[in-house]
């Protein structure tokens, strides 16, 4: 839920909206396909041994032996059950979820996003990705194979897509980067081969690749159909220059972000 806050508060609505959908489907796309791969292999596989008959049972596993008495628990021995929080103590523990723990996980990696965002606000020439990729299918295959090797997050993403689409880059390019990017990166690709193996691994890949390629190409056919501009939406943002309350909001985020990451510290340390 975090990533999609961010994205609503970098990008536009309707990116918003198509973010989770698209990651919905390629996750489903995914595991239908290791599903599948799974099944083939069973199916190829030797058969499974035919458990014992029940009378095979030895006779301390006998389903139909006696109950003893003896080897129930009383019920006074037992714990009692745990009081139910009140109102007060829920509210605290969402606050302090959401305001000091989530910002202490992910704090560090939006920070990162946020200054590689900046670098490419600062550095990258407002044409470049026009005249070198144009639209179309170029940049989804552009950002995609940037997206492979490059280790980010969903958090860290956001800011870096919403800076390369307000350099041009086509709407669903930077959803593309959005998806591809934290499911492709080389830990998670490290992981996921270990657990499930490679033939899993290429499912799982080719899976990505597809789905994202044509759901890329669905979003910038939607953004046509409607004529949105996203970096109309961008501009918008940014022509009005920034407010006291948001100076007071960044300096107060930076603050939390801090605050967890201690808090985070002194919690792997004990």
């Amino acid at each position: 839920m975090d990533s999609i806050a961010v994205t609503y508060a970098l990008l536009d609505p309707l990116m918003t909206i198509l973010r989770p959908i698209t990651a919905v489907i390629t996750a489903i796309v995914a595991g239908l396909g290791v599903e599948a791969l799974d099944k083939h292999a069973t199916n190829t596989s030797s058969p499974t041994p035919t458990p014992p008959p029940l009378g095979g049972l030895h006779a301390s596993q006998d389903l139909l032996s006696p109950f003893d008495p003896s080897q129930a628990a009383r019920l006074d021995e037992l714990p009692p059950p745990p009081t139910k929080p009140t109102i007060v103590q829920r509210l605290h523990t969402a606050m302090d979820y959401g305001f000091v723990e989530l910002l202490g996980d992910i704090g560090s990696w939006f920070l990162i996003g946020v200054a590689l965002a900046g670098a490419v606000s600062a550095f990258m020439p407002d044409d470049l990705i026009a005249s070198v990729l144009g639209r179309g299918f170029m940049p989804m295959l552009a950002t995609l194979a940037l997206s492979l090797p490059l280790y980010i997050c969903a958090t860290a993403s956001t800011p870096v897509a919403a800076a390369l689409a307000a350099k041009g880059l086509t709407p669903g390019a930077a959803m593309v980067f959005l998806v591809a990017g934290p499911a492709t990166n080389i830990a998670a690709l490290t992981v996921t081969g270990k657990l499930l193996g490679k033939k899993a691994l290429a499912v799982y890949l080719a899976a990505i690749v597809i789905c994202t390629l044509l759901m890329g190409s669905l979003v910038n056919f939607i953004y046509d159909l409607l004529g949105i501009d996203i970096t109309t939406w961008l501009a918008g943002n940014e022509a009005h220059g920034p407010s006291l309350l948001e100076h007071i909001a960044a300096v107060a985020l930076l603050g939390l972000i801090a605050y967890g990451g201690y808090r985070e510290r002194r919690k792997k340390a004990a």
